[in-house]
């Protein structure tokens, strides 16, 4: 009887520790505006930087967006062809840092910073003056509620216009997420967020 319930206990130990990850691929957009800042990284090295705030919608639902990142100084050669012409007509930035919280409606939060594996970049417009583009990747970290635990990469494009020391961004992204067993991506508040 021991053994039985020995090989018992074991086998439900067995189900709990594999049950599955959910993989989910996530697109949305987000519209919002940030203030432009200087050191932002702690890094000593000054670079344009900028908080945003923002909101949204992905397949979680309603979300706001909350970000700070920091670009390198222009390296003098590198340019970008921001309209498409074949042209060069911008300058091309990276971004040294970059983190962003994003929030949904029921409180759940993920958690993402600038992903090392590819150049996260920003097209400054030169003809204008004002407009640009971005094309960032970032890498999910963690989370809380249904994120917790999450991980993840995120590619984010985007577009925007500077106003002296603000600017207005809209941006289109797709996420890869896997996600804890244990929390649902479905409930009360996604509902009310599918339903708005």
């Amino acid at each position: 009887m021991r053994l039985i319930l020995i090989m018992v206990l074991a086998f439900l130990g067995m189900l709990a520790i594999s049950d599955p990850a959910e993989a989910r691929t996530c697109k949305g957009t987000a519209s919002g505006w940030g203030v432009n800042t200087d050191e932002i990284n702690g890094d000593g090295v000054e670079g344009g930087g900028s908080v945003s705030t923002g909101t949204g919608r992905d397949c979680f639902g309603n979300l706001t967006t909350s970000g700070a990142g920091e670009l390198a100084e222009w390296d003098q050669h590198s340019y970008c062809d921001f309209d498409d012409t074949g042209y060069p007509s911008g300058v091309l930035l990276n971004y040294l840092s970059l983190s962003q919280v994003i929030r949904y409606r029921n409180g759940d939060l993920v958690l993402t910073e600038l992903s090392e594996s590819f150049p996260s970049t920003l097209c400054f417009n030169y003809v204008d003056g004002v407009s640009y583009t971005v094309e960032v990747y970032s890498v999910v970290i963690g989370g809380t509620g249904r994120f917790e635990g999450a991980t993840g990469t995120s590619v984010t494009r985007g577009a925007g216009q500077n106003l002296q020391n603000m600017g207005a961004w809209t941006s289109e992204f797709e996420s890869d997420l896997t996600l804890q067993s244990g929390h649902p991506h479905k409930n009360k508040e996604d509902k009310e967020d599918e339903d708005d």
